[in-house]
C-alpha cells in the first residue's frame, strides 16, 4: 500500500480508522445475532465462531497495516526534527 502521509494528507490513515471501525460495529452485530439467537433456542453461539473470526482477521490486517504506517510516520518525523 501507499505511504499513508505524504505532505500531512492523512486520508489514507483516516480511511484505515473508518474500516477498523466498520469491521468493530461489524463484529458487534454478529455477536449480538449470535447470542440472541442462542438465547431463543436458534443455534448455537461455538457454531458460529467462523462468522466473528473473518472480520477480526480483518481488523488484525488493518491494524497491522496502520502499525506500518506509523512506524514511517514517526521515523519520518524524527528525521524532520534532527
Amino acid at each position: 500500500r501507499e505511504v499513508v502521509f505524504h505532505r500531512g494528507n492523512t486520508d489514507h490513515f483516516r480511511g484505515d480508522l473508518l474500516q477498523l471501525d466498520r469491521l468493530f460495529h461489524r463484529i458487534e452485530r454478529i455477536v449480538e445475532e449470535v447470542e440472541h439467537g442462542a438465547a431463543h433456542g436458534n443455534g448455537h453461539v461455538r457454531s458460529s465462531a467462523d462468522q466473528v473470526l473473518r472480520p477480526l482477521r480483518s481488523i488484525e490486517e488493518t491494524l497491522h497495516h496502520m502499525k506500518s504506517d506509523y512506524r514511517r510516520l514517526s521515523a519520518s518525523m524524527s528525521k524532520a526534527r534532527a
